[in-house]
């Protein structure tokens, strides 16, 4: 019986396909896109976490914090959009640690609490749509006992992939999300520094 990733390879030889992606594959299939990614990469997803991420380099594989990740790609010329409803802990460390990702205009985050869709585009020409946060749970490098059971779509082809990108757009694009200037976002985030260190006293 094939496995997903030769499916997949058989199905890109056509104009449109679906494939399932479940569980550990969330790892091999979807997250490794983002690192092949070469022009653009959007990500609408509810929770963003700052976890490591392994990536192939010229000396093997080399281990960054998702931050830092997402800065390799923008220094090689992709744009990156990522619309969250929960950014406020990623954004805080890459504030403190990865200031020159914040500060370069092919990186953008929006805040908007109302998403709760995980619909990530790579390159548009392909689609994830699924249960799968970024987190090292969903789409980490973990062992398959300490993941998430997680499920999801790869969609492609002009026809299939219309929809979700006129989704995204749409949720990018919220008048809810435009209203917050990164000003307020980082007076909001700061309020959730504060709250963090009331509850666990760090």
């Amino acid at each position: 019986m094939p496995d997903n990733k030769d499916i997949i390879i058989k199905a890109m030889q056509t104009e449109e396909g679906v494939s399932f992606v479940a569980d550990e594959e969330h790892y091999t299939e979807v997250f490794k896109r983002m690192t092949g990614v070469e022009l653009n990469l959007k990500i609408a997803t509810g929770d963003l976490k700052n976890f490591n991420v392994t990536i192939e380099s010229d000396e093997g594989e080399e281990t960054l914090r998702l931050c830092d990740f997402f800065l390799s790609l923008v220094v090689r010329g992709v744009h990156v959009q990522v619309v969250c409803m929960k950014p406020f802990g990623f954004y805080l460390y890459a504030k403190e640690n990865c200031p020159q990702l914040l500060e370069n205009p092919l990186f953008e985050l929006r805040y908007n609490e109302r998403n709760h869709m995980k619909l990530f585009v790579f390159d548009d020409e392909c689609v994830y749509i699924g249960s799968a946060n970024i987190t090292s749970a969903a789409i980490g490098k973990r062992a398959s006992g300490k993941r998430n059971h997680e499920a999801g779509m790869l969609v492609w082809g002009d026809d299939m992939i219309e929809a979700p990108l006129c989704q995204f757009d749409n949720v990018w694009d919220d008048p809810c999300i435009l209203k917050h200037t990164w000003k307020r976002f980082t007076k909001k985030a700061k309020e959730w520094e504060k709250e963090m260190k009331g509850r666990y006293g760090k």
